[in-house]
């Protein structure tokens, strides 16, 4: 796990002086949060969990957005306030981005087996891949690494993940922003329904894939989505899909999009 956050959160291996994480528990309306050191992420969980036993079913999520600031102090502002006092310290907090993370639905209700293999297949057709996949017990969360840390704000990500989304079908509502959450590996997902029962027949563990590491810059994704939209507008027009319903939101690459060439 420490090679994933390790992976994702930093580039090069080494996090920033002074970089923080939030993590935090969530179940039933109920929060325990905190910002911590991103290299401190699992020691934050066990020292958690070995207090209070109960919350080793509870939901436990971290943002994958490092945040630097001056001090925990100005943090703790910024948790649970919309006020101007709160907004004006957000604007001075920077957030370095490492990974864009698309959050994958099985809205289908698909078998856990085919929803795994229909998510390889939007990652095979897709012009873009992620390095991991996080099996989040009822869906995928998929990690595209960036080349370079990237300040949130002075380099705009949201354009590039949205188009990402369409691409794997992905949810754009899971929106990207700075105190955005996302499960931790090797936790547990124990989402109920209304009337209590599992949601997903019992407590799923979040696992991880590891997949072939890939590192992106923002500026070569947002030439290869361009080129990519193209294609399949070219698809589209020329009427390659047989009718507007076989139209597929996650459009699919025949040939492969490495070895279509655009010399039209």
């Amino acid at each position: 796990v420490e090679e994933f956050f390790r992976e994702v959160l930093a580039v090069g291996g080494e996090y920033p002086a002074g970089a923080k994480v939030r993590v935090g528990f969530y179940w039933g309306g109920q929060s325990i949060e905190d910002f911590v050191a991103p290299d401190q992420i699992v020691s934050w969980w066990y020292a958690a969990v070995s207090r209070y036993p109960d919350l080793v079913f509870w939901h436990f999520f971290y943002n994958p957005i490092l945040t630097l600031s001056d001090g925990v102090a100005q943090l703790e502002l910024l948790r649970g306030r919309k006020d101007r006092a709160a907004r004006q310290l957000r604007s001075g907090v920077k957030g370095l981005v490492g990974s864009l993370v698309l959050d994958v639905d099985n809205d289908r209700n698909l078998p856990p087996d085919i929803f795994r293999l229909e998510i390889k297949r939007r990652i095979a057709e897709a012009p873009i891949k992620p390095s991991y996949i996080v099996w989040s017990g009822g869906g995928a969360q998929l990690y595209i690494l960036l080349d370079r840390l990237v300040d949130e704000s002075q380099e705009k990500l949201k354009p590039i993940y949205d188009e990402l989304c369409d691409i794997y079908g992905a949810d754009r509502g899971a929106a990207y922003y700075r105190l955005y959450m996302r499960r931790v590996p090797y936790s547990w997902n124990a989402k109920r329904n209304k009337d209590g029962s599992y949601k997903y027949g019992g407590p799923k563990l979040v696992e991880i894939e590891k997949l072939e590491t890939v590192r992106y810059s923002p500026e070569f994704l947002r030439e290869k989505i361009k080129q990519y939209k193209h294609y399949v507008n070219l698809k589209f027009k020329f009427q390659i899909f047989p009718t507007c319903s076989h139209y597929p939101s996650y459009p699919r690459l025949s040939p492969p999009f490495s070895l279509f060439h655009l010399d039209l």
